[in-house]
């Protein structure tokens, strides 16, 4: 079996890391700045995570979103993650998806995830296929010379490529990395640390 891809990451890879999280460029972005946040303890979902580290892990995705909106300026964000293989997860270790979205990198962005079952959108919501052609970036299926593993995007790996975005990570990293502040341990301070 194949080791765990986030548990063997190349430190190099790495954007920001606190004590709980990191987060890195994905390999098959979607988008400029396509980014992941990644628990350091192994789960297949977020939801065997404990409240500290799942605070932990959504403080940091607060704060990717908050250096790509400075760094890239994009118009809009799409957040979320894959919860299991029925759902597209691929890689069995919890993680985030920060993707920065533009005006225009799709003809009709409304529904946004709400429309990820092609079947169950309206008729007249555009798909991924048809943007994918606009925005140069492959739609899903089996790998090309250059993809990934199958059932993997078409499209390149990013540390194949003179990549753009990681131009823009290396200019967004800090010159020190910030740890997370001490999270409580007890359940009620856990809830009022997620509600601050």
């Amino acid at each position: 079996m194949d080791p765990c891809p986030f548990c063997v990451i190349d430190g190099a890879r790495i954007w920001i890391e606190t004590e709980l999280a990191f987060a890195i460029p994905d390999a098959y972005p979607v988008a400029e700045g396509h980014t992941l946040v990644v628990p350091r303890k192994h789960v297949s979902t977020i939801y065997e995570l404990t409240i500290p580290e799942q605070g932990a892990l959504w403080e940091l995705v607060g704060e990717v979103r908050s250096r790509l909106l400075t760094g890239l300026k994009p118009d809009g964000f799409n957040i979320g993650f894959n919860d299991g293989v029925a759902a597209g997860q691929t890689v069995a270790h919890a993680h985030v998806h920060v993707i920065p979205r533009r005006d225009g990198d799709v003809p009709d962005p409304r529904g946004g995830i709400r429309w990820v079952i092609a079947d169950n959108a309206p008729s007249g919501v555009p798909q991924s296929g048809s943007a994918a052609t606009k925005t140069g970036v492959a739609s899903r299926g089996r790998p090309g010379p250059e993809g990934g593993p199958e059932g993997a995007p078409n499209r390149p790996r990013i540390d194949h490529l003179p990549h753009k975005a990681l131009q823009n990570f290396k200019a967004l990293q800090p010159a020190s990395l910030q740890t997370a502040r001490p999270v409580p341990h007890s359940r009620s301070a856990s809830i009022a640390y997620l509600r601050r």
